[in-house]
């Protein structure tokens, strides 16, 4: 599986659906078609594309139907994940964010257990993905006067870090404004292109292009307006 975020200065091209020969993914361009980032695998995936105007995410999932043909849109951001064959792809969307995430811990139940042993287990919440959207969602949910969205998302990803002997992780999420990108026991890989910047696993990233290594445990934001970053090394003394 690889994650894919792309926050661009300008509405970006995205095509998204299957592909001949290339199974289920996304190709997002530059408008002169300088870069061109492709994320297909044999089995399938989840694509959220935010569009401003109208200021609202559009998503597509290998799991829902769809014409069988691509779709072309423009957006300023692009949240993505690809699977493999067989492999359920994990995309969500809770207004205003949009979500991706994989990851090797296979025990949801041990997971919700290290996040918050008070939780009430509810029905729709199966996977582990699933878990870690909905305790992002609990700290973003406090975002006011004095709590900023950065300061939410480095206090709810000081919370993951419990999780940290269960497995691997990674997440991308945006709100179509900021986009974050943390990995846990694992790195991810940013790099900067032409009026955009990428962030994912690192087999999403074109090889002829720079990258940064985003380390486990660090956070990256990226913001549109200006097109910049800020990062912070996450851990639970702060």
């Amino acid at each position: 599986m690889g994650l894919l975020g792309v926050v661009g200065r300008n509405p970006v091209r995205v095509r998204v659906g299957p592909a001949n020969g290339s199974g289920w993914g996304c190709v997002v361009q530059d408008d002169a078609r300088t870069w061109t980032l492709s994320a297909h695998r044999n089995g399938g995936g989840s694509v959220a594309v935010y569009r401003s105007p109208p200021g609202e995410w559009t998503s597509f999932s290998s799991e829902r139907p769809m014409v069988p043909r691509e779709r072309r849109l423009e957006g300023g951001v692009v949240v993505g994940a690809v699977t493999g064959p067989g492999a359920k792809p994990c995309g969500m969307e809770g207004s205003p964010w949009a979500f991706v995430y994989e990851g090797t811990i296979a025990d949801a139940d041990a997971l919700r257990a290290a996040l918050d042993p008070s939780w009430v287990v509810y029905g729709a919440l199966e996977t582990p993905g699933d878990f870690v959207f909905v305790h992002l969602l609990k700290y973003l949910a406090q975002v006011g006067p004095f709590v900023s969205t950065d300061l939410a998302m480095v206090r709810a990803t000081c919370g993951l870090w419990r999780a940290r002997a269960l497995g691997a992780l990674a997440f991308v999420c945006s709100d179509g404004r900021s986009l974050y990108a943390y990995a846990l026991g694992r790195s991810l890989a940013l790099a900067h292109l032409r009026g955009a910047v990428v962030v994912g696993s690192p087999e999403m990233l074109p090889e002829v292009v720079t990258t940064e290594t985003i380390v486990s445990g660090e956070l990256v934001s990226l913001w549109r307006e200006p097109l910049r970053r800020w990062s912070v090394l996450v851990t639970p003394d702060q």
